[in-house]
């Protein structure tokens, strides 16, 4: 167990002793804040370090220049290594200022200039990046260490094992840290850890226990020394106990026994040096209690200041994603005239190691005198053996190492020596690669070079050497994907790439690599990523392909010639991609047709025709429908038959060209399903639902805070404030129980008592108001305003009820233009007399639909036929709202065609704020549902019919359009009405009768007349 507290009293000073402390209440304090914090609804989630402090002395031995890759419990060790309280605090409330910008969970360490790498959640998904950081400061000669901490689940990972083998192979300046709790959530597994079962050599691991600081900082001193003097990886293996639960999302006490839960006390790690300093005389028990009443206090005082910053900025969202495109130059590179692809990269790489020795390259075979199988690295390693390395079998280590590496300030470029083996590394490329500048706010980046070869059309390469999987990495935000077609642009693309400041997967059409292609030498350059190359320039047809299918397209276009005059455009880049160049030729071409070798289902083909019907000026030019060619829905077989009949070939992209020029043409109408929601959702934001929030007579709303993991209801236990009540801030005000865990609902705020809107035993949700207490101005806290990104997309989740009645609907739709002028008008006097009680838009609009349901023949007996058989013109009338979560729920008015507008105008009010209370409406029997995305922007877009209503009314944003008049041309704003109705129920005729007294109602109303 280490040396014990007793031998090593002379090793630390005093002075040492109680900075130790202070260390570990610090920590301490800062878990228990968080634990209030979260009672009291003002955090989403918490994962405390309870238990693990004493591994705080390990930083006690660490330099400004050394690394951390740490665990979610190394809160003292992060704190060691010069975070502060504040900080933690920030990113404990997602900050904008926190490490992450307010993207990842508590815990989740990151400090760039603290040399604190950032943690992902994945566990174990740290251990390879830090040998890839390891082995940078081995390679620039660095006596710089780093450290890497777990917990005892995670060493089951494969990539733990992975990183120890490389880390062992290179001797690599490192210190594993396994910190035991003998528990994963509540699974035990103290007897089945690798250690524990042999798996690993007993010899190589420093045992320690984790509850005495002074033994972890002995012994992780000695291996750090160790470390230093060139002594190659060190591990050390140490038991703690885990004080708290999991995490706020659990309950320890359901699963640990009451002899497991009386014996973690006696194992606290804090409770411990405490006794051991009072017992040697270091600190009086009264120092002690002043020191935990000033550390207590400086958290209370970091978490206010933090709660009180600066949240993110939804327009901030897409920041991060990518660094800056770079404009490199490329040194002077000749190419053969009909060179090959293979020779194009093989110079590429020996360029760039010329001009800068960061270069690392690093793949399975990519020394001499094999070169790579493919060549593509052939007398690298024989010109400069420093810079190229041979990997293991382990595509996990291949791309782990490089996203550390890269995060070091070294330039990998490493091979895949086939892209169909990329799936052992999928954790490092998804988890890390794609989101590690995201996730830490642009502080660590991975700028990198993932190369390999791609795809078919080379016979008997069988399931796993035949892969054309290119939509799967374009997937990922964060990373750039490329896919180069000849060898100039392989040279050029290449450059750009490796010279870039983001990941970028470079994938090589093996078929490709040994074809020679006549081209000019002397027009090697950068190719800026997201340039598409117009290979061929035709006014008939445009053809989109890349890679393998340009070669595909190319003989398809031969056999037609003098038939067909196309335009064919490599993409060469897919992430990003050239829409200017692709729209503008679809334009011009008035036909486009996209022929990729991955599958249909979500690929890049599918993209590029999504985009495109959603540019209405490309869509109108077309003439006919686009069309897709792909790889059969299937894997590529060994027998080449397979292969042949799964792939798209020169034939079958021949046919479909002479088809489109063939086809008449036809006229089209732009269908869009679009996600009904109000227009008020943009105008009346709604607070998060685990914020207290301030009602208008000061009182203090106490609603349910986030219960984690997705648990949306509680029942009430107790209930421990009465009315009247003074209550002081944290105090509990009552239990609540969920499936996993019972935990008090505490004050945030001091003040008065004043109400519960909810009884012992009841049933309760998220976000749901059950109290209401008078705070006092000096303690309350202010309580940030939420916003929402405007470029936010609501998702509708239809039930397979609701699609099964759907797909009985005859759908027919119509589009009508009203002007708004006269709403505009209405509603600007409004505001001028009624302030923010005046009507919105888009409640006048949802009147005017009122008017037109009470007075249109043709609408009353399309709705009489449908079953809706109220008095005349007494229906109710639905529309649809937009929650928080980006649900969508129908608000109802009952007998919405009998009120007055000032009845209207409240029922309007109240069914929208039931509606994001979850009463739902959204099976009520309402003949109209109305819909519009007007908030966003949207003119004009087809809804779904929701039986049993039969239409939907789709109010689109207003917005001017020019209008001829006797005194010349002016502009009018204007809506567009699009009904789309059952045509079992109501007819065009009486659809569009219905939708003209809508318009007349809109465009001649009059607030002074609606009563």
């Amino acid at each position: 167990m280490g040396t014990s507290e007793t031998e090593i009293q002379t090793q630390l000073s005093a002075k040492d002793r109680l900075d130790l402390l202070r260390l570990i209440l610090e920590s301490r304090h800062g878990d228990l804040r968080e634990e209030r914090l979260m009672r009291q609804g003002k955090g989403w989630f918490q994962i405390s370090g309870a238990g693990h402090e004493a591994f705080g002395a390990i930083g006690q031995g660490l330099d400004s220049e050394d690394y951390l890759f740490p665990y979610y419990r190394d809160r003292a060790l992060v704190l060691a290594k010069g975070v502060t309280t504040h900080e933690l605090a920030l990113g404990f409330f997602a900050k904008k200022n926190s490490s992450s910008r307010g993207r990842q969970l508590p815990g989740h360490f990151s400090h760039r200039e603290r040399n604190v790498w950032s943690l992902p959640s994945p566990v174990g998904a740290h251990f390879l990046p830090a040998c890839g950081l390891a082995w940078g400061l081995q390679l620039d000669g660095k006596n710089s260490v780093v450290v890497v901490t777990t917990g005892e689940g995670a060493a089951r990972q494969g990539d733990f094992h992975e990183a120890l083998c490389f880390a062992r192979e290179r001797n690599l300046p490192m210190l594993f840290v396994v910190e035991d709790n003998g528990i994963s959530i509540s699974s035990r597994n103290r007897d089945s850890t690798p250690l524990s079962l042999g798996v690993l050599a007993q010899e190589q691991w420093r045992r320690a226990d984790g509850s005495e600081v002074e033994s972890l900082w002995t012994v992780s001193q000695e291996l750090l020394t160790e470390i230093r003097e060139g002594g190659g990886p060190r591990c050390l293996w140490a038991e703690a106990p885990r004080l708290m639960s999991h995490s706020s999302a659990d309950d320890h006490r359901q699963y640990l026994s009451e002899e497991e839960l009386n014996s973690l006390e006696h194992a606290d790690p804090v409770s411990r040096y405490k006794r051991l300093l009072v017992s040697e005389g270091i600190v009086t028990e009264e120092e002690i209690e002043a020191m935990d009443d000033e550390a207590r206090e400086k958290a209370r005082q970091d978490y206010d200041l933090a709660y009180a910053a600066e949240d993110p900025d939804p327009a901030d969202n897409e920041r991060d994603v990518f660094g800056e495109p770079s404009s490199p130059e490329i040194p002077s590179i000749a190419l053969e005239s009909d060179g090959r692809m293979l020779e194009a990269v093989n110079k590429v790489f020996h360029t760039a190691v010329e001009t800068n020795p960061d270069f690392v390259f690093f793949g399975q075979d990519v020394e001499d005198p094999k070169g790579g199988v493919f060549k593509l690295t052939k007398n690298l390693s024989e010109t400069y053996p420093k810079n190229v390395f041979n990997a293991p079998v382990a595509e996990s280590t291949i791309v782990g190492v490089a996203c550390g590496l890269a995060s070091y300030g070294k330039r990998p470029v490493f091979e895949l020596q086939f892209i169909d083996f990329v799936a052992p590394s999928w954790n490092q490329v998804a988890t890390n690669l794609s989101t590690l500048r995201w996730r830490s706010g642009g502080e660590w980046v991975c700028p990198m070079v993932i190369y390999a070869p791609y795809g078919a059309y080379l016979p008997a390469g069988g399931p796993w050497h035949s892969q054309a999987i290119e939509a799967a990495f374009a997937h990922l935000p964060g990373l750039r994907v490329v896919v180069p077609s000849t060898p100039v642009d392989a040279a050029g693309l290449l450059w750009t790439a490796m010279q870039g400041n983001d990941p970028v997967i470079v994938l090589l059409p093996k078929h490709l690599l040994w074809e020679r292609r006549e081209e000019p030498s002397d027009l090697v350059e950068a190719v800026p990523l997201g340039s598409a190359k117009v290979r061929r320039e035709g006014n008939d047809l445009t053809i989109v392909a890349w890679g393998n299918c340009i070669e595909v397209a190319e003989q398809a276009i031969q056999q037609v010639e003098g038939r067909v005059d196309a335009e064919l455009i490599d993409l060469r880049s897919l992430v990003p991609w050239d829409r200017e160049t692709v729209f503008v030729s679809a334009r011009r071409t008035r036909r486009i047709l996209v022929v990729q070798e991955d599958v249909r289902a979500c690929g890049i083909g599918q993209m590029i025709l999504s985009e495109l019907s959603e540019d209405a000026e490309t869509w109108s030019a077309l003439e006919l429908p686009p069309k897709l060619i792909s790889r059969k829905e299937t894997h590529i077989g060994f027998n080449p038959i397979y292969e042949y009949d799964a792939l798209p070939d020169p034939d079958t992209v021949a046919n479909a060209m002479l088809e489109m020029i063939a086809a008449e043409t036809t006229g089209r109408s732009v269908l869009s399903l679009v996600e009904p929601q109000s227009l008020d959702e943009v105008e009346s934001p709604t607070p998060k639902e685990s914020e207290p929030t301030m009602e208008k007579d000061e009182t203090l709303a106490i609603r349910v805070p986030t219960l984690g993991e997705g648990i949306r209801n509680a029942r009430v236990v107790s209930l421990a404030s009465k009315p009247g009540d003074s209550v002081n801030r944290d105090d509990p005000l009552c239990e609540i129980e969920t499936d996993k865990a019972i935990f008090p609902i505490e004050a945030p705020s001091g003040g008065e008592f004043l109400e519960w809107f909810v009884a012992e035993d009841e049933e309760i949700e998220v976000g749901q108001k059950v109290a209401c207490m008078q705070a006092s101005m000096d303690s309350s806290t202010p309580v940030p305003s939420v916003e929402k990104s405007s470029s936010a997309v609501g998702t509708v989740v239809l039930s397979p009820e609701a699609l099964e009645r759907m797909s009985e609907v005859a759908r027919s739709t119509l589009e009508m233009q009203a002007g708004w002028a006269s709403v505009r008008t209405a509603r600007e006097k409004a505001k001028d007399k009624m302030g923010a009680e005046a009507p919105t838009p888009s409640m006048i609009g949802t009147w005017c639909v009122a008017r037109a349901m009470e007075t249109n023949q043709a609408f009353a007996a399309a709705a009489e036929v449908a079953g809706f058989s109220m008095d005349a013109g007494s229906y109710d009338l639905g529309f649809a709202v937009a929650l928080e979560d980006d649900g969508l729920e129908t608000a109802v008015i009952p007998r919405a065609c009998r009120l007055s507008f000032e009845e209207f105008r409240q029922r309007y009010v109240d069914a929208v704020q039931l509606a994001r209370r979850g009463r739902a409406a959204t099976k009520a029997r309402t003949p109209l549902i109305i819909s519009s995305l007007g908030g966003r922007g949207v003119r004009s877009a087809v809804a779904v019919v929701a039986p049993p209503s039969i239409g939907t009314l789709f109010v689109g944003s207003s917005h001017w359009e020019p209008e001829e008049g006797p005194d010349g041309m002016s502009l009018r704003e204007v809506v567009r009405l699009n009904l789309a109705f059952d045509h079992r129920w109501m007819n065009g005729v009486g659809a569009t009768s219905f939708v003209a007294d809508v318009r007349d109602a809109m465009e001649g109303f009059d607030l002074t007349s609606t009563d």
